[in-house]
């Protein structure tokens, strides 16, 4: 009996990892504050959303596990996000959104994003680059929850008892959350996730129902311990 011979053929395009595609106007802050913010700025949190854009079937957060010495991974399940050149940290990865922590990035410009598979390998496929206008900061509030009905209120928390509030009195301290407020001072990179408290480098002005807080009634503006969160 003779042994059959077996012959490699060219691998097929089904056997190729597919090209991930961003949306037209798919890079946006990740509040998703109305109208969307479509700028972007070192250490804001994105939103890109489109299709193929991880190779997994499966939702994927950044977990305690993926951290890279207290910061969030660069690769999540092969993918990673470049901004400007530079490999962003990824929060959450699906097949049709990614959310990231921008890099360090030039004050004014532009910047392209690129969403890439199989990252670092010989056979990495880039999507789609999208050019994207870069400014010092990026402000946007972090609301309880969107709906049909429209954005709830901003999220307001009590500093004393940690309860949300929807109504402040006077006298009352409260937190509010921001994302995209820029750089901090002293050598905070971005991706940094736990307890730390850099402030803000650039100045912030708060107002409230249209009158300008005085600066002493702000108590402090910086990170969070939550990476790309005010």
């Amino acid at each position: 009996n003779s042994t059959p011979t077996f012959v490699a053929g060219p691998a097929t395009q089904a056997s190729l990892p597919s090209q991930p595609a961003i949306d037209s106007q798919g890079v946006v802050g990740a509040a998703l504050d109305q109208p969307l913010v479509q700028t972007i700025s070192g250490n804001g949190m994105l939103s890109i959303f489109g299709s193929r854009l991880s190779g997994v079937a499966s939702v994927q957060e950044a977990q305690s596990s993926n951290l890279v010495n207290s910061y969030l991974p660069q690769s999540l399940s092969s993918t990673c996000v470049d901004v400007g050149g530079v490999e962003s940290y990824l929060l959450y990865l699906s097949k049709g959104q990614i959310n990231a922590v921008a890099p360090l990035l030039a004050p004014l410009g532009q910047a392209s994003v690129e969403v890439v598979s199989n990252c670092g390998q010989p056979n990495e496929i880039r999507s789609n680059a999208v050019t994207m206008p870069v400014a010092p900061a990026t402000p946007e509030f972090f609301l309880s929850e969107h709906d049909a009905k429209g954005p709830s209120p901003v999220i307001m928390v009590d500093s004393q008892t940690g309860v949300a509030l929807k109504t402040a009195h006077p006298g009352e301290l409260i937190t509010l959350y921001l994302g995209g407020l820029g750089v901090l001072s002293g050598s905070f990179e971005p991706g940094l996730v736990g307890l730390h408290a850099e402030s803000l480098a650039l100045p912030i002005q708060v107002s409230l129902d249209g009158a300008i807080l005085p600066a002493a009634a702000v108590l402090y503006c910086g990170a969070t311990g939550d990476a790309g969160l005010y």
